[in-house]
């Protein structure tokens, strides 16, 4: 949450400025971002008070629409009407595997990984509440394909940790794989001719007005975001 206290511009009074930062079991987008935002942050806003807010991705939509938060950070791929969104950056989406899996040499000869080699793979997903899962999930039906076996987790660690060690096939954003610090080594190919876009966003309802700390933190997150992160294809861990 951030709540300001003094201010050289109007704000409702009593008012508190949540800036809501979503993971799943405090990991991983608050904690390899704020190490490096907060600080600097803080510095430049001294009288304002910062806490943090997790929750899935469309529990904050809902909060964001009732008002309970004002900004909230998270990977999107489509637009809710009573929303508001900045690109902070584009990503992609990945295929995680393990070493020798039947398909890692035709994803090593393409360079990429296709969507109809998924049919009859067992595939480890994030929950249905969380945009990765939801994301893989539409551009399965949009392709009529049919996976033999679909498993769901909250925890992204541990399902790419499965898919790493040979249990099916995982999938994480560019950002998220970037991050993830894993003891056996994989494989990590993107996911070619997607049909939906993956963003990196902030999103506000629609006609709140966000003051300056905000938008400054915002900036901020923004910068860091196409400072980390490298879009050419992650194939050996």
């Amino acid at each position: 949450m951030i709540q300001s206290v003094k201010e050289n511009e109007p704000c409702p009074s009593n008012r508190n400025t949540k800036i809501t930062l979503p993971a799943a079991r405090r990991w991983p987008r608050c904690s390899f971002s704020l190490p490096e935002v907060l600080p600097a942050f803080r510095a430049q806003f001294l009288q304002v008070q910062f806490r943090i807010e997790e929750a899935p991705s469309a529990e904050l939509d809902r909060k964001l629409l009732e008002g309970e938060i004002d900004l909230a950070f998270y990977m999107s791929f489509a637009r809710h009407p009573g929303l508001s969104y900045r690109v902070l950056r584009r990503d992609r989406m990945y295929a995680v595997f393990g070493k020798g899996h039947p398909l890692e040499q035709a994803a090593a000869r393409e360079g990429s990984f296709a969507w109809e080699w998924l049919e009859g793979q067992t595939l480890l997903l994030q929950n249905q509440t969380q945009r990765q899962g939801q994301y893989i999930l539409q551009e399965l039906r949009s392709r009529r394909l049919h996976p033999a076996e679909i498993l769901e987790s909250s925890n992204i660690r541990a399902a790419a940790a499965l898919a790493a060690n040979g249990y099916g096939i995982g999938f994480l954003s560019g950002e998220l794989l970037e991050h993830l610090n894993n003891a056996v080594p994989f494989n990590a190919f993107p996911l070619r001719d997607c049909t939906l876009p993956l963003e990196s966003v902030a999103a506000w309802r629609a006609g709140n007005y966000l003051p300056r700390y905000a938008l400054a933190f915002i900036e901020r997150m923004e910068q860091l975001e196409n400072q980390k992160y490298n879009n050419s294809a992650i194939e050996a861990h």
